[in-house]
């Protein structure tokens, strides 16, 4: 934009004064003869027409364009429909998670899905042994919303939520005693306490509301620098969300998995007296 300013500016004027100069010459040398001073009053009409046209082009230019009247979010990395992301990029959250993780969703079913599930609990143990901290907050099995959302979509979230359960009992069960203590699993009963989706890490968040009706993945989704104000307000509601819901509770552990742990632990133990 500068670059055309200038360009605006500086041609015009440039052009002023060539001919205000061939105006002056011919005043000079042709005044004496009725041609030379037609052509001279002719040239300085033309001149003053330019000079009026150019000046009304330069205040056009450099006159302030008007700015936006929507507000400016600070900390807003984008904004696009929820569709618009891929799988790739919700695991990418998790992936490059190091002190925290949280997740907010009806079901948690595509983290939890059989083709997510290994790399999820893979990441979440991840977190958790490294002294990070994981919230997942999801609908209770009997939840009012439930039945809402089956009407409205056609989907069978008790299905998708007894699976999702049973993957984290799974994952609970590989977990020593310190790592589960920094994992909060909250379901929530009261068909108006999960008005949006939260995924997030310790570096941004992304959020979409839920529809009042409907199940539709053409919502504006929006992603934020998580040490934003509008990060903060977003997440402060969630973590409020995941302390009014209840403890989930999960399917029996796996044998095999539980006494794979302790297993473990007895050799730590063991290495630790020797």
């Amino acid at each position: 934009m500068p670059d055309r300013r200038f360009v605006a500016v500086a041609v015009p004027a440039l052009l002023f004064v060539v001919t205000g100069l061939v105006a002056l010459a011919l005043l000079r040398h042709g005044a004496s003869q009725p041609l030379g001073s037609t052509l001279a009053i002719g040239t300085l009409s033309s001149l003053v027409a330019t000079m009026i046209a150019s000046a009304w082009r330069v205040v056009g230019v450099v006159r302030p364009q008007p700015t936006s009247t929507n507000p400016h979010i600070a900390g807003l990395i984008r904004v696009q429909p929820k569709n618009a992301l891929t799988p790739a990029d919700w695991m990418h959250v998790l992936q490059t998670a190091k002190t925290e993780f949280y997740v907010a969703g009806h079901s948690l079913g595509k983290w939890c899905s059989a083709s997510n599930s290994p790399e999820f609990m893979s990441h979440v143990r991840r977190i958790l042994d490294s002294d990070g901290r994981v919230i997942l907050v999801m609908l209770d099995p009997l939840s009012p919303q439930i039945r809402r959302l089956q009407l409205a979509t056609s989907v069978d979230y008790t299905r998708r939520i007894d699976t999702s359960l049973g993957v984290l009992a799974d994952l609970t069960a590989g977990l020593t005693a310190t790592a589960r203590s920094r994992l909060t699993i909250a379901v929530l009963e009261d068909h108006m306490t999960l008005p949006y989706m939260v995924v997030g890490n310790e570096s941004r968040l992304i959020t979409a509301t839920y529809l009042g009706s409907t199940d539709s993945d053409d919502v504006p989704c929006l992603e934020l620098e998580r040490s934003s104000g509008a990060a903060s307000a977003v997440y402060d509601d969630f973590r409020k969300l995941a302390e009014t819901g209840t403890a989930a509770t999960l399917p029996p552990a796996p044998a095999g998995a539980q006494q794979t742990v302790e297993s473990n632990q007895r050799s730590w133990r063991g290495l630790f007296r020797s």
